[in-house]
């Protein structure tokens, strides 16, 4: 993971030659074009997070324990502050409640932090959509809830509907207008829910999952 101060380059944990997490950070002096190590980054220790320049310190955060995730895999919701005087890492009290991934993005806009998006592998594969809204001044949430929610397309459908999801889900269940359960399955099967054969008319998709359930209006159109 790599980020840079306005007058230094840095590279933190990922993984070895030997397929371990390592802890070591590197600064980068473009001056004299070396390299010095720095102090260890704090548990847990993880790789495909993300780094990034925050104003007066760095934050590095997320990512997992296993190079792709998977079973028994760490993901990592806290982040950690990097102190550029001293070179030294230290905890935040701070968890992602977006939850844990790999390969997010973020950006330093102003007063504020942007950071979502990334990928999960565990119980099913995830490609996050959410974006959220952080204060890096305190490190706590100005808007800690995704400025993108759940799609779902097209929408009006008449054969197939589609979900592209901001976070895990378990469970899909589409109601019909009198609140009778008319098709559901489970993420092992897929984000598409085929259609076809339901009625013209209008729907409420329930997308259920450990961090909480969402609802989202469907129409379904004459074939």
């Amino acid at each position: 993971m790599g980020f840079a101060s306005p007058t230094h380059g840095y590279i933190v944990g990922g993984i070895n030659e030997n397929n371990v997490v390592t802890s070591t950070t590197y600064e980068y002096n473009p001056s004299s074009d070396t390299w010095t190590q720095k102090g260890n980054f704090v548990s847990p220790l993880v790789q495909g997070g993300i780094a990034l320049h925050a104003g007066a310190y760095a934050l590095c955060g997320l990512g997992s324990d296993k190079d792709l995730g998977g079973s028994g895999a760490l993901f990592n919701t806290g982040f950690s502050k990097y102190d550029y005087a001293n070179g030294i890492w230290s905890p935040t009290t701070y968890n992602y409640t977006g939850g844990g991934r790999l390969w997010p993005v973020g950006a330093l806009l102003g007063n504020k932090l942007y950071v979502g998006g990334g990928y999960k592998f565990q119980s099913g594969e995830f490609a996050y959509k959410d974006w959220y809204e952080l204060s890096p001044a305190t490190f706590t949430a100005l808007n800690d809830m995704p400025l993108e929610q759940d799609q779902v397309w097209p929408n009006p459908a008449s054969q197939e509907l589609f979900l592209d999801a901001t976070r895990p889900w378990n469970k899909l269940c589409l109601y019909d207008i009198a609140g009778r359960v008319v098709l559901q399955q489970g993420a092992e099967q897929g984000n598409k829910l085929c259609i076809g054969h339901l009625p013209a008319g209008m729907y409420i998709l329930e997308i259920q999952g450990s961090q909480g359930n969402s609802k989202r209006r469907v129409e379904i159109q004459s074939k």
